[in-house]
């Protein structure tokens, strides 16, 4: 994923023209259960999949 698309989703915009894309990502967004970040080691040390 590139440094745009991140910057956009981290403002609670949607690059992806999928239907129903954009409430599914702001649904899980806004409850904390979705980020989006470059840097990998955040990305997997800081979060738990379920």
């Amino acid at each position: 994923m590139d440094a745009a698309r991140v910057v956009m989703l981290q403002a609670g915009e949607v690059p992806i023209p999928e239907p129903g894309l954009d409430e599914l990502i702001g649904r899980n967004a806004a409850a904390d259960r979705l980020q989006s970040t470059l840097d990998a080691e955040h990305g997997v040390n800081h979060r738990t999949i379920q």
